[in-house]
């Protein structure tokens, strides 16, 4: 598991209006935050893998609202 390619691959489906492949990359990248798995590095620059995970956490469920919703609608 690579948790920048998959951090990417999130914003990249996001990006391009693909909420269902951003939502599995974000339930992906969430299980291995849950597993202790390190966290990518969301922005260039450098924070702490607290700040890192953190704001990983908060993208990836605001991803998952955002897919919920459109399912919704």
């Amino acid at each position: 598991m690579d948790p920048q390619q998959t951090w990417g691959e999130m914003l990249d489906a996001f990006a391009a209006g693909d909420l269902e492949a951003a939502a599995v990359a974000a339930e992906v990248l969430m299980d291995w935050l849950k597993r202790g798995g390190f966290p990518p590095q969301p922005l260039t620059r450098v924070l702490s893998d607290d700040w890192d995970r953190l704001i990983c956490e908060f993208i990836c469920g605001q991803v998952f609202e955002a897919f919920q919703n459109q399912e919704i609608e």
